[in-house]
């Protein structure tokens, strides 16, 4: 049985837009991986974020989804890259 703890990081783009890196640490190894990130805009309707962040974690375990970092800043540095989002 593997557990994870949800760290949830908040990013400010301007006035308008916020990033919420979903990340998760495996307790048995301490390592940080970045399941997502939702875009938040001032004026639009987040409600399915939960429910995309729980169907990637059940399709399939984060550290079989990307590699595992030693620090959430790494990780999300990490995804940004992969995702070109930097």
């Amino acid at each position: 049985m593997s557990l994870y703890k949800e760290i949830k990081i908040w990013e400010r783009s301007g006035k308008e837009k916020a990033v919420c890196y979903r990340c998760l640490q495996m307790i048995s190894n301490g390592l940080f991986y970045v399941q997502s990130a939702d875009y938040y805009y001032k004026s639009a309707d987040d409600a399915g974020f939960d429910a995309q962040f729980i169907e990637l974690f059940l399709e399939e375990p984060p550290e079989k989804r990307t590699t595992g970092y030693t620090s959430v800043a790494a990780a999300i540095t990490a995804f940004k890259v992969q995702f070109n989002n930097q």
